[in-house]
């Protein structure tokens, strides 16, 4: 039987606190070498909840669903986090980028915390992605522009965005973003706790 969008949502929230619970936390990536079982867990925790993000970005972009799409982001913070800038792929990071310049071109009204699809939260993913200080009338839609523009440059210096389809696209609106601002972010998202 065909599980629904929200439905999924749902499952696999619950299933991302079940194994945060027993896998949290990860081994210290500067203990263990690429050849120790240590780093493939955290790698492998790192693909699962980067495989996972990109879905729930799909899901929230498709319905315009500023929390669904907030969560997305969240889950690829942690996921970037975990993997680490060096060792991360580049579709984590150009989602990533994806999620933020979404959430500055919604047109929904809707503040994060009255998502359609995901279930309620205290909001303490909002909280790590646009500050201790978030308020929906506050200027998360410039943290969430910069957040954007970082990723996306991000995104241009990984060997593999090359083969990305979207790549000159990218390069595109990084480069006209750069010349357009040098905008300062007023928060950077806490490193997650994995």
């Amino acid at each position: 039987q065909h599980m629904g969008e929200r439905e999924w949502l749902m499952q696999m929230a619950k299933a991302w606190m079940s194994t945060n619970r027993q896998v949290l936390p990860l081994p210290n990536r500067a203990k263990y070498s690429a050849e120790t079982w240590e780093w493939t867990i955290r790698q492998d925790y790192a693909d699962h909840l980067a495989n996972d993000a990109a879905n729930v970005l799909l899901i929230g972009i498709a319905a315009d669903d500023l929390g669904t799409i907030a969560f997305a982001a969240f889950m690829l913070e942690q996921a970037i986090g975990t993997f680490g800038e060096k060792h991360v792929a580049a579709p984590p990071v150009k989602n990533l980028g994806l999620a933020y310049v979404r959430m500055v071109q919604s047109k929904s009204l809707a503040p994060f915390e009255e998502s359609r699809l995901m279930p309620p939260t205290d909001g303490a993913h909002l909280r790590v992605l646009f500050g201790q200080g978030y308020q929906w009338n506050g200027d998360w839609r410039l943290t969430a522009a910069n957040r954007g523009l970082e990723a996306w440059s991000m995104f241009l210096t990984k060997p593999d965005a090359k083969d990305d389809p979207s790549f000159a696209t990218i390069q595109a609106v990084v480069a006209q973003l750069g010349q357009r601002t040098s905008m300062k972010s007023p928060v950077s998202p806490a490193s997650p706790a994995v």
